[in-house]
């Protein structure tokens, strides 16, 4: 259940004696609408807390943003469809003292297929 409107006034009212606290009323419910987007009140409970514990001065809203978003696009990315070469066509091999790139089984294309000399890396 997301944070709640009330529980998010009341989390940042706890921030009130922080440098820097905003003194506008719009601004510091600027801070009020970002803590909202906490995906639970304990993780709107959590973020004042962990910031009460380290700093010094009122957090921005762009801070609040920051720490309350979802694991970032590329740790939800599907997997490779080629694991052999992670879908670059190409697999490299060792050969002596010498690392060469040889085409992957999973070409698409007919001409990258007829492709087969091993090419220096």
């Amino acid at each position: 259940m997301p944070c709640d409107q009330s529980f998010a006034i009341d989390q940042i009212s706890r921030l009130t004696g922080l440098e820097s606290f905003p003194e506008v009323p719009a601004a510091a419910n600027e801070l009020v609408i970002a803590l909202a987007t906490a995906p639970t009140n304990a993780a709107a409970l959590r973020f004042v807390s962990d910031w009460l514990r380290t700093q010094t001065r009122a957090p921005r809203p762009a801070e609040i943003y920051a720490a309350l978003e979802p694991l970032p696009a590329f740790a939800t990315l599907k997997p490779y469809a080629c694991a052999e070469c992670s879908d670059s066509g190409w697999i490299i091999v060792l050969r002596g003292d010498e690392h060469y790139a040889k085409p992957c089984a999973c070409r698409a294309s007919a001409s990258d297929a007829k492709d087969t000399h091993m090419k220096p890396v």
